[in-house]
């Protein structure tokens, strides 16, 4: 099955007074390992949003990435608005790819956190299906009280190298 895999990174976690600093995305398909996807198969870049509200947890958490807007080293950057704009051309063009059939969004947060903060920027609502993949229930165990954070599902996947938490 085809679905694209989303995160973002943001300044806070209220999508009225917290802005979008990154965002990653995958057009995935779960025949094919992430090492043989086509190139073309990505998103990402951060977000420019001039001045920077929001929570002070979360400024402090994405320190690397606001850093990184104040001298890019490579990375895409866009204004909010070149943001969506380009975003909704990717996910259109991986529609296309797949025969016209809209895709399912994935990510660990995307319903509770992602999907708001895109959808309040501008995304629109109807350029994916409405039925998500979230990968942390693939992860629980009988002793779980609570869906496992991310960091837990990589190690539970055996993933040798989880890396960096908070970078989309």
């Amino acid at each position: 099955m085809k679905y694209i895999s989303i995160d973002i990174e943001t300044t806070g976690l209220n999508p009225a007074t917290c802005q979008i600093l990154e965002v990653a995305a995958i057009y995935a398909d779960t025949n094919l390992p992430l090492a043989d996807l086509p190139v073309g198969n990505t998103f990402h870049c951060l977000v420019d949003n001039g001045q920077i509200t929001g929570e002070s947890y979360a400024l402090a958490m994405n320190k690397s990435i606001l850093e990184e807007l104040t001298a890019p080293k490579g990375t895409v950057v866009f204004t909010p608005t070149e943001m969506i704009n380009r975003l909704s051309l990717t996910i259109r063009g991986w529609t296309d790819e797949n025969k016209g059939r809209k895709l399912h969004p994935a990510g660990k947060n995307y319903v509770g956190c992602d999907a708001q903060f895109l959808e309040a920027a501008g995304l629109p609502r109807n350029i994916m299906r409405h039925r998500v993949l979230d990968v942390g229930c693939l992860f629980l165990t009988k002793e779980d009280k609570e869906i496992p954070n991310t960091k837990e599902c990589c190690k539970r996947a055996h993933m040798p190298r989880w890396t960096e938490a908070h970078r989309a």
